[in-house]
């Protein structure tokens, strides 16, 4: 959908060309918050010392405590709903998502219509900020891929982002 002011390059009448990123590993700045969120956590009360972890987000200040606060929110709420606390703190998925995503390759080019579908591999380039990514299944499956669009940014293990764009 086109917003006020914007143009769009995507033609849903033309030949289309899905995009699917998902990312192998999570975002490194999550680790130093699991971390605060393990050495706070009180396993007989199965609550969060919630003093010592809002000192420690203001003192990292704007910008890092946006990005930080839903993230700690999301894990205090798994854990107070009773989610074991290796699987919160561990981040491991039950299934192969790169496995999973290739077999969808074959059933979503024939529901979506689409002509070409990649499942890539999102990978940090670390202080650059930028993502480069390989085709692990799909049309073009074992290239690499230089400069992805920003929506790659927003994959993450069990929650792959998704880009369609004209061939």
């Amino acid at each position: 959908r086109k917003e006020k002011g914007k143009s769009t390059t995507f033609d849903p009448k033309r030949p289309k060309k899905l995009l699917i990123f998902f990312a192998a590993s999570s975002p490194k700045w999550q680790d130093e918050y699991i971390a605060l969120i393990r050495n706070n956590f009180n396993t007989l009360t199965l609550s969060v010392d919630e003093k010592t972890v809002g000192e420690t987000l203001k003192a990292k200040g704007g910008k890092e405590m946006k990005r930080a606060m839903p993230f700690v929110q999301s894990l205090k709420k798994r854990l107070h709903a009773g989610e074991k606390q290796e699987v919160v703190f561990e981040r491991k998925l039950g299934f192969e998502e790169e496995a999973v995503l290739a077999q969808m390759v074959k059933g979503l080019k024939r529901t979506t219509g689409c002509q070409v579908i990649e499942v890539v591999k999102v990978e940090d380039e670390g202080d650059e900020g930028g993502k480069k990514g390989k085709v692990v299944a799909g049309d073009g499956e074992g290239e690499s891929r230089g400069v992805l669009p920003p929506v790659a940014g927003s994959a993450v293990p069990g929650g792959p982002s998704f880009h369609f764009e004209n061939v």
